[in-house]
Parts: C-alpha cells; sequence; structure tokens
C-alpha cells in the first residue's frame, strides 16, 4: 500500500500489487485504505449493526454496506470470528457469517472467507477455534466461495505464528511483516500478508480474467 515491501522469492507477486495499487479505495489504494467496516475489537455483528462504525460517512447504511459503496471492491478479503470465538455460539457467528456473504455477493463482491488463527493461551479457547474454524470452511462450501486457510499456514511456525500474549499474530523483530524473508516468514503477521497477497494473485489469474 505504501510501497514498504520485499518480495524475494516472491516477485511473481509484483503483478498483483501493481494491479491492486493502480485505483484510490476512497481513501487509498485497495491495500492502504482505512477500511469502514474494521475496527479492533468488532464481531461479525457489528458488520451488519446499521451506523454503528462512522455514521457522519454511512448514515444509516450497515457498515459492510457502507464500504461496498465507497470503495467499490470487486474482492473482498473477510478475516472475521476471532472475537468472536471468545464467547457465544458458533450458531450465531454462521448467521452472521451468512448475511455477509449474502450481501457480498448481491453487491457484486466476491467474498474469500479466511479461517481465524490460533489461540495459545487456553485449551478451551483453541478448542472454540477450531468449531469457528468448521463453521467458515463449512460456510464457504455451501457459497462456494473462496476459502484461505490462514489457520493451516499458522500451525507449524514457531509458537504457531502466535505472539506472546497467545493470542495476535507474531511480529517480525524488525517489524517488517512484508518483508517476505525466511527469517520474516517465522512470524504470522508476515505469513498473512504473504497469503493474502497469493489469494489475490489466484483471483486475478483465474476469475478476473
Amino acid at each position: 500500500g505504501f510501497g514498504q515491501y520485499e518480495l524475494g522469492a516472491y516477485g511473481n507477486l509484483a503483478n498483483v500489487i501493481s494491479f491492486f495499487s493502480q485505483e484510490n479505495a476512497r481513501a487509498g489504494n485497495s491495500f492502504a485504505n482505512q477500511s469502514l467496516a474494521a475496527l479492533s475489537g468488532w464481531t461479525a455483528d457489528k458488520l451488519l449493526t446499521p451506523g454503528f462504525a462512522y455514521p457522519e460517512i454511512c448514515g444509516t447504511d450497515i457498515p459492510l454496506v457502507c464500504e461496498y459503496k465507497h470503495t467499490r471492491p470487486s474482492i473482498a478479503l473477510i478475516l472475521i470470528g476471532s472475537n468472536d470465538s471468545g464467547s457465544g455460539s458458533p450458531e450465531v457467528f454462521a448467521d452472521h457469517l451468512r448475511q455477509i456473504v449474502e450481501i457480498s455477493l448481491e453487491m457484486g463482491v466476491i467474498p474469500v472467507l479466511s479461517t481465524i488463527p490460533p489461540k495459545n493461551f487456553d485449551e478451551n479457547q483453541e478448542q472454540r477455534v477450531q468449531a469457528w474454524n468448521n463453521v467458515i470452511r463449512a460456510i464457504a462450501a455451501q457459497y462456494e466461495v473462496p476459502l484461505w486457510d490462514y489457520y493451516a499456514n499458522m500451525v507449524n511456525l514457531p509458537n504457531r505464528g502466535i505472539s506472546s500474549d497467545g493470542l495476535h499474530p507474531s511480529v517480525p523483530p524488525d517489524g517488517a511483516a512484508a518483508r517476505f524473508t525466511p527469517e520474516n516468514l517465522q512470524y504470522g503477521y508476515t505469513v498473512r500478508n504473504l497469503n493474502a497477497l497469493q489469494v489475490l494473485d489466484a483471483l486475478l489469474r483465474t476469475v478476473m480474467y
């Protein structure tokens, strides 16, 4: 988004960065835009709650619809559920995720559903992560939309790609989570950024052309 990346062995991803950087998405390009439908601590229902995020921009629109109206994306990478999995029921989460997928498809957006990352601080919470990921996989299959299995790409990393708090993805010591060196790809946020580009690249080559 800001040109601060190092592709290393993944030079083939330069084209996807160039493609999605060409046009602005509201306040910045596709990688740098501040989303109207994502804030720290959100659960899935917040994307569907009218006036929840930026009423001065969105009015009475729900955040998801507002985001789509203002950015007009072709693809949406949807990583939601980590906060939901802390409490509540997978059935309620499933209902919210279905609504998110259906709204996306109705508005002409390809929703890519990402599994949520591991949790290392509590065995019960890790079991809930598995339950939530089963929901995500099932809904992706039900609606025949792309699945990004971020969880599977995390579990073989040191500490399963999770920071010392047991919850958030880990960050490389130099803070450069878009530097795709072998060393930095041992950390969860770097893997997430690489995975996102790989997903976009696959869709650009197979769906958008």
